[in-house]
């Protein structure tokens, strides 16, 4: 029977996890892409950064989604993107937290443009915050679970070796 930790971290699982995270960071940013003026809108709403960064922040934060997402995906520099993830997921949970804590609703901007969000209610887009918030909440946890999976060695022919067939591999 095979211990918890190898069922956790089975490459099969892990090589999901990080096509999956890939994927969501990619979907979540197509849109901010297309239209950078409406994602700059998103950030100063969330009234946190100065206005001379406002741009800068709507220029490259796409792009950095962009990168991430493609190598993870494509299963390049694992540590290194997972790593950058979990960054990036914990930065959209604390602006996205002390909003709340302030009591100042947004829009996200995470998978919605801000002018589609502009028919909410204060309440409505307090809950989305949260939802939001559970979102990237599971999305870092996933990261993680990438993350510590690529400090794990390559179980290649580990099958194989178990069933006799071919002899195990000096470490």
């Amino acid at each position: 029977m095979s211990s918890l930790r190898e069922k956790l971290f089975h490459p099969w699982l892990s090589v999901r996890i990080q096509i999956l995270l890939g994927v969501v960071l990619l979907a979540a940013t197509w849109h901010k892409i297309l239209d950078l003026p409406d994602f700059a809108n998103v950030i100063y709403h969330y009234k946190l950064f100065p206005a001379q960064s406002i741009n800068l922040f709507a220029i490259y934060v796409p792009w950095i989604e962009v990168i991430l997402g493609v190598a993870l995906f494509a299963g390049v520099a694992r540590r290194g993107a997972s790593f950058m993830a979990m960054g990036l997921f914990l930065s959209f949970i604390a602006v996205l937290g002390y909003n709340l804590y302030r009591g100042c609703p947004t829009v996200c901007g995470c998978f919605s443009t801000f002018a589609a969000g502009q028919h909410l209610t204060d309440a409505e887009k307090f809950a989305e915050m949260r939802t939001e918030i559970g979102i990237d909440i599971a999305c870092f946890l996933l990261a993680a679970h990438v993350f510590a999976a690529s400090f794990l060695p390559e179980r290649r022919g580990t099958a194989a070796v178990r069933a006799g067939r071919l002899e195990a591999q000096p470490a």
